[in-house]
Parts: structure tokens; sequence; C-alpha cells
């Protein structure tokens, strides 16, 4: 029941994350001043910043997958927030995510990962190593209905040549 309780808890703050950053005015343009301080909504949280990643990732086991492509990072500021969230997005419409939460506030570290419909979440934190450049996430993840699956994952969101390999 834990795990479920996590699943939702995890894939509703990327929900909340994702239609966040989804705003703005749609209006006609009839020559409104715009005003120019940034509003939350417009910019993302007050002290959140967003960085380009590139990741790539394979999923075997009750589901399979491989990407190898564009991600990004958004380090919070926030009390109560992740410290860092990790994303990757791909597929039509990008309708595969790999989503992981550096811990801070209630979250702690951990992955979930939405693929072809199915949702799956890491029980806790082990297997995954979050430095200031890179994240490595190679543990198993458990889906809603018993499924599992096998995640190995790097992000990258330093400077290209600086890790060894």
């Amino acid at each position: 029941m834990r795990l479920h309780r996590a699943l939702l808890v995890l894939t509703s703050f990327s929900l909340a994350l994702t239609l966040g950053a989804c705003s703005g005015d749609d209006g006609d343009g009839d020559g409104d001043q715009a005003d120019a301080t940034p509003s939350p909504s417009a910019s993302g949280p007050v002290g959140d910043a967003e960085k380009g990643c590139t990741v790539e990732l394979t999923v075997s086991g009750g589901a399979e997958a491989t990407y190898s492509g564009e991600a990004r990072v958004i380090r919070s500021a926030q009390e109560g927030q992740p410290k860092a969230i990790y994303m990757a997005a791909w597929g039509k419409d990008d309708q595969n995510t790999l989503n992981v939460y550096q811990a801070g506030g209630e979250i702690e570290t951990s992955a979930v990962l939405s693929l072809d419909g199915s949702n799956f979440a890491s029980q806790g934190s082990e297997g995954i190593e979050i430095t200031r450049r890179e994240v490595t996430a190679e543990l198993p993840l458990t889906g809603a209905d018993d499924e599992s699956a096998d995640l190995a994952a790097t992000f990258t969101c330093g400077r290209g040549g600086k890790n060894a390999d």
C-alpha cells in the first residue's frame, strides 16, 4: 500500500510541476502592457533553476525501453520541495517519462518511470547516486500491479569531457 501511495504522490508532484510551467496569457494582443516582473506561475517557483542535461537509459524486465537524448534538471531552493528533479521525456508526444528526485521536503530520493501507460517507482534510494554533475540510477522498479522493471540510467548535467569512465 505504501508503494501505491508513493506512486500517487510522486506522479501528482510531477504533474503539478508540468502544469505549473504551462501558464501565460493567451490574449489577443490588444495592446495591453505586460508586467515586466515575471510571476511565479510564468517562470516557475522563485529560486528554482533549470538546466539542460543528457540521459542514457535502459529499462528491462517487465517493461522494455531504451533512450539516449535530451533531459533536464530543476534545482529547487524552495523549502519543502525536492532539492532537484532530473527529468527525461521521450516517445510520441513525450508520453514516456523518467523522473529522479533528490531528497528534500517530504520527498525521498527516488525514481518514477511512466512507460507506455504503466507507472513504476523505486522502493527507496538504494541504487541512486547523485553528484553535482551526474546522476546514476541502477535499481529495480515496482509497478502498481506488482509488475517489475529494472532501470539503468545516467543523467549528465555538467560540462562534457570532465567525467571519467
